[in-house]
């Protein structure tokens, strides 16, 4: 295993040169080495928690870091009584105490207890920013978002735009659940998914379920909610095109590709090193150089 993970990184380092080497790094997840995820047969393109925690060893490139994970939550959930739960120290290596302690870990294992901390931020977003009232981007399909991540409209690159869910040619699917999940899947995955796609489709059964029990809308979308944030494919990535380039946004560019974006990097018509080289114009890749030995050494803050 360690010998095809070796190959596939030399593999990066021939494609895209050795000044894209750290970005290349950031970018690699173990579902883009070892194929893990969507497999050959249809059945299993959505894993288990259980299932991939048993498979993947605690690793630095195992899943995304703590500052990110919480960066992709406060996308999906700018409201302001999110403030609490998405609390920065949580998901911090330093200053994370208890369950939180595994969000910030600098190894970012993927395990049980991990999963339960992941489990207990989830739970209470989709409650309290969908259940009760969507207040989340999560279903937003059409919308061009602004976000600040940190509550300080002046601090420097901490304002992230994200751009529609739905590509510049396509319009919304009139069937709500089908619109619900298909925003989902696209803002938690990343990964311009089609309609008609299993992993849409997985998620609108579980929307038609919920409604069909419940016969609320709410309901149905929190359970979506829930799916899609506790899917692998949220923490772990897809093995597919484009996943290095999102974990290199994400870990190195201090936000998530738009739509656009990544269809152009399934499509290559976008290479992971044009890519690369466009973050590193933009404010959120200098604030990643500003904290880095935070999050990939532990250490606490000693410039201001």
């Amino acid at each position: 295993m360690a010998s095809r993970f070796g190959g596939r990184f030399v593999g990066y380092l021939r494609a895209y040169g050795p000044g894209a080497a750290v970005a290349v790094l950031a970018s690699l997840s173990l579902t883009a080495c070892f194929g893990l995820g969507k497999r050959d047969d249809a059945k299993d393109a959505v894993l288990t928690g259980a299932f991939a925690s048993e498979l993947i060893t605690p690793s630095s490139l195992a899943r995304t870091s703590g500052a990110g994970t919480r960066m992709r939550l406060k996308i999906l959930f700018p409201s302001s009584t999110a403030v609490d739960t998405l609390n920065p120290d949580d998901f911090h290596s330093a200053r994370s105490s208890g369950l939180n302690r595994a969000l910030g870990a600098l190894d970012r294992p993927y395990n049980t207890v991990a999963i339960m901390a992941l489990r207990r931020k989830v739970a209470s977003l989709c409650d309290t920013e969908v259940g009760q009232g969507d207040h989340s981007n999560l279903f937003n399909l059409s919308g061009n978002v602004t976000v600040d991540l940190d509550g300080d409209p002046s601090t420097h690159g901490d304002i992230v735009s994200v751009g529609p869910a739905l590509l510049f040619d396509e319009t919304a699917p009139a069937d709500p659940a089908t619109a619900a999940s298909l925003a989902a899947a696209r803002r938690a995955w990343l990964t311009p998914y089609a309609p008609g796609s299993y992993e849409v489709q997985q998620l609108k059964a579980t929307y038609d379920e919920v409604f069909a029990i419940a016969g609320d809308d709410r309901e149905a979308k929190r359970a979506v909610c829930m799916a899609a944030l506790l899917s692998p494919q949220f923490w772990i990535g897809n093995p597919d095109e484009s996943d290095p380039a999102v974990r290199a946004a994400v870990e190195i560019g201090n936000r998530v590709p738009t739509m656009e974006e990544l269809r152009q990097l399934h499509d290559k018509t976008l290479t992971l090193r044009a890519f690369v080289s466009r973050l590193q114009t933009e404010d959120g890749y200098h604030r990643s150089l500003h904290l880095w030995h935070e999050e990939w050494l532990g250490l606490r803050p000693f410039v201001n």
